[in-house]
């Protein structure tokens, strides 16, 4: 990440950072690895010199005063309030943690855990009200971000941020449909499209037929309890994004089920997708099993081209790793090490950072229960030491982000459950309260990270970055 940090007169132009949101999904069985003896004893010595440790964040979950401070209404403040019943206990980001008004007292806590970076989303509807620039730039919100990466700065935090992917500007959202923004590049996610168009618990979206809009990928592949063949054939079909962005192409077995369906480039456009990132950036959470199953060639669309079944059990009924308390998440770090593994083969070892990873827990019970969260200590310490093992592999895993820092609105699970390094009580002033987990990473890290930038990703293809 530093290397591609290298400025030019101020600032530099950068290839397209791609995410991958992998996390539903295992991989083919190619290490050997056993995951079920605990791992060795580790801390930050254990990993390479300049390895980033750092915390996700985005600004819907985390910000609050979503009427506040000029403002604009997104997506997800629409569909919160007109669909109440489809999230879990009726919730909303509408004071979400109250990043507006209390970051500096979170940054003081990353900076007393030790963390090396935090990454965070720059809301539309904060920054463009009006969904335009000639709508007018909310100067408020510029002021608060710039506040925010200030203090970030002054605590020798490095700074990761995204345009936010979920809480887009409603009046984007409208204009688009009637003026098609061809020539938007978006790094994340294809998940927030496939759910707008197929779930219930996720705000509509709208399909634009022309122009790239958002690039990413999920990319699923299979344990072996499955036939091989059957593997293989899912993961060529479900590559999609990352395959053109390093071939300059789809593959051909994706080629060949969707058909006319899938656009086809130029020439001039596949020499300019090929090789058009710097790093990839892998979200992973738990695993699936995959196996084929026949085309539907009636309803077709993109949830039947890949013909596939998923499953959190194999053919014989047994897990593919230990439950966790939201349904149907199982920890499964050998699937985290398989896709690093097939990453570095198949697409010319890239440089990887893992942009999310984490474990939910409930918080239906007292908060003793929820701050006593051995079991998240567990997940970090084996998922830590599978990446160490992919490194010592030839990965090029450069670093770790951790989902998430404090609890926060998770999306159609409300507030019942959360992913937090710090439990948040959403019924008393939101205070901010350690888990043993905090405690832990703080004696993992040790010492505070060293050097500070900062990159912003730009919706078009060049993409400026601007170190603080």
């Amino acid at each position: 990440m530093r290397e591609a940090m290298a400025t030019r007169a101020g600032y530099t132009t950068l290839k397209l950072a791609l995410f991958l949101v992998c996390s539903s999904f295992a991989s083919t069985a190619v290490s050997g690895l056993t995951f079920n003896d605990p791992p060795a004893p580790q801390n930050r010595s254990s990993f390479p010199e300049g390895f980033v440790f750092g915390v996700g964040s985005s600004a819907y979950q985390y910000e609050g005063a979503a009427f506040e401070g000029g403002r604009g209404q997104s997506v997800w403040d629409t569909f919160t309030h007109k669909f109440p019943g489809r999230i879990r206990g009726g919730g909303n980001g509408d004071v979400a943690d109250n990043f507006y008004y209390l970051y500096k007292d979170d940054i003081k806590l990353m900076k007393s855990i030790g963390l090396d970076a935090f990454r965070m989303s720059i809301s539309w509807s904060r920054v463009l009200p009006r969904g335009k620039l000639s709508g007018g730039v909310n100067k408020e919100g510029i002021e608060f971000y710039n506040n925010v990466f200030n203090e970030l700065l002054a605590n020798v935090m490095i700074l990761e941020i995204l345009l936010s992917f979920a809480s887009k500007n409603l009046a984007i959202v409208l204009r688009t449909g009637s003026h098609i923004m061809s020539q938007l590049l978006m790094p994340l996610v294809a998940m927030t499209a496939m759910a707008a168009i197929h779930r219930e618990d996720a705000p509509p979206g709208l399909f634009v037929p022309k122009g790239i809009q958002q690039l990413s990928l999920m990319l699923p592949l299979t344990i072996s309890s499955f036939p091989m063949q059957q593997s293989s054939n899912y993961t060529r079909r479900n590559i999609r994004f990352i395959h053109p962005l390093v071939y300059g192409e789809y593959p051909k077995i994706m080629q060949s089920v969707v058909g006319s369906r899938l656009p086809k480039f130029t020439k001039e456009q596949s020499a300019m997708l090929k090789g058009s990132f710097d790093f990839l950036g892998l979200n992973y959470y738990t695993a699936y099993y995959a196996a084929d199953i026949p085309h539907n060639t009636e309803n077709i669309s993109s949830t039947t081209d890949p013909m596939v079944k998923l499953s959190s059990y194999d053919i014989s009924g047994v897990a593919i790793g230990n439950p966790t308390e939201l349904r149907g998440v199982f920890v499964s770090p050998k699937g985290l090490y398989d896709l690093l593994i097939y990453t570095k083969t198949k697409y010319k070892n890239p440089t990887i950072y893992i942009t999310e990873t984490g474990i939910p827990d409930r918080k239906d019970g007292p908060i003793k229960r929820a701050i006593e969260d051995l079991h998240r200590i567990d997940f970090y310490n084996i998922h830590f030491s599978t990446v160490q093992e992919a490194i010592r592999k030839g990965v090029k895993v450069k670093g770790i982000f951790g989902w998430s820092f404090l609890d926060n609105f998770e999306w159609a699970s409300g507030y019942d459950i959360g992913y937090g390094f710090f439990y948040v009580d959403f019924k008393n002033e939101l205070k901010r309260i350690p888990k043993l987990s905090a405690i832990w990473f703080k004696n993992f890290l040790n010492k505070s990270g060293k050097g500070m930038f900062a990159y912003i990703f730009v919706p078009c293809y060049s993409l400026h970055v601007f170190t603080l």
